[in-house]
């Protein structure tokens, strides 16, 4: 999951809080989705990573979907965490920004073009 999702996931609901403003959890995403892309720290919107940080279990998600709601396909409660094997992987600093015309979809898979 992105810091960026977890963050802006946190401070709506913060504020959520804070206003005793109650939103749909789609709702949160779509919000979390838009600030980040507003900020220019994701270049999708993250909506896979807004929904881990806003609920649990697993989700299959369209992000060219119109929207969180409607880009939710599959969900279910996902193994309890007793069963987690957690495992970190550190690749060091980016060095270079992909850009979203380098990616591409074909029907079985999506590939990123040289």
């Amino acid at each position: 999951m992105k810091s960026s999702a977890a963050v802006s996931v946190a401070a709506i609901k913060a504020l959520c809080d804070a206003t005793d403003i109650e939103l749909e959890n789609a709702d949160i995403v779509d919000i979390s989705a838009a600030a980040q892309l507003a900020a220019g720290v994701s270049l999708t919107g993250s909506y896979d990573d807004s929904w881990a940080a806003t609920e649990g279990g697993w989700k299959l998600i369209d992000s060219n979907a119109a929207d969180a709601r409607s880009g939710l396909l599959l969900e279910a409660i996902g193994p309890s965490s007793e069963d987690w094997t957690v495992l970190l992987v550190l690749r060091g600093d980016r060095t270079e920004r992909p850009r979203t015309r380098g990616f591409y979809i074909t029907s079985t898979s999506i590939l990123s073009s040289p």
